[in-house]
């Protein structure tokens, strides 16, 4: 008998985008609570930046073919459309086929992750993911406008 092991590119995509996820929640209270015109609040907007890069990568790929290939697509998915499900259709939208993919896979959000937007208490999660003190990863902190592929080496996140 002959069995044929299906690889599904967005597979080889979860550890880059949880660790971008990972910066980008650490790196979120500086975003919102320091001076536009410093450096911090520049890095952070990268950090930011890099967490979305991570989820287009994934959602640019072709339809996921396995059941792993479908949850790192509801991951970014969900990613996407963090508080985002009252604020248009198509947050509606991405919103809902996020959840069901995610209940259909068994997939759980990631830490840190403050809901999408239609719960009762997402307000106050998300003022508070926004505020406090934050951290920068190290590449951030080095100055650099963008994470490279060392940097998500060196980062331990599953």
């Amino acid at each position: 008998m002959i069995t044929t092991h299906i690889t599904d590119p967005h597979v080889a995509c979860r550890h880059r985008l949880l660790t971008a996820y990972g910066w980008f929640v650490a790196a979120r209270p500086i975003e919102g609570g320091s001076n536009p015109t410093s450096s911090a609040h520049k890095s952070a907007l990268a950090v930011n930046e890099a967490r979305r890069e991570e989820v287009l990568r994934v959602l640019a790929l072709p339809a996921p073919v396995t059941r792993d290939g479908l949850r790192v697509t509801g991951l970014a998915m969900a990613i996407a459309a963090e508080g985002r499900a009252a604020g248009s259709d198509a947050g509606l939208y991405l919103t809902l086929a996020a959840r069901a993919i995610l209940g259909a896979t068994g997939e759980n959000l990631p830490p840190g992750f403050t809901g999408f937007g239609d719960e009762p208490d997402h307000d106050d999660r998300d003022r508070a993911a926004w505020t406090g003190t934050g951290s920068l990863p190290v590449w951030a902190q080095s100055g650099k406008a963008a994470p490279d592929d060392a940097d998500f080496l060196a980062e331990v996140r599953a």
